[in-house]
């Protein structure tokens, strides 16, 4: 038997430091600029009311914490990079939108989501609205 055992440790937001500091080609549409904060943004989440500036994000590692909004890094994108991401969010959307209605229609899916039954004819007919 094999045992690995990987101990990896890192400054919060490290990552995510790096890559936004850093001028960078992600790809032939994308690049990384790094930018300047803007100073006054605390002040404008407060005057706006906008409660999750400083929020964590998902955590998508053990490095990965990092606030809702960062102004230190964006990327630029192509025309073509932009279409690309449209055509596929409107793809998988539409592919949510039959898993819905595959579920909706099927007495046997609805229970295997736990759905309540006294809720199908109202889930239904909402559905069914649009």
């Amino acid at each position: 038997m094999i045992i690995a055992i990987y101990f990896f440790t890192c400054e919060p937001h490290a990552i995510r430091d790096k890559m936004n500091k850093t001028k960078g080609y992600v790809s032939e549409d994308f690049q990384r600029v790094p930018i300047t904060p803007n100073k006054e943004r605390n002040e404008y989440c407060t005057k706006h009311k906008i409660l999750y500036c400083d929020e964590p994000a998902l955590n998508w590692g053990f490095c990965e914490a990092d606030s809702y909004w960062n102004e230190e890094g964006m990327v630029l994108m192509s025309a073509k990079a932009e279409n690309q991401i449209l055509e596929a969010s409107y793809e998988i959307h539409s592919m949510a939108l039959e898993a819905v209605d595959l579920v909706v229609n099927d007495d046997a899916l609805l229970d295997l989501f736990y759905i309540n039954k006294d809720l199908w004819p109202a889930i239904r007919a909402t559905w069914k609205k649009g």
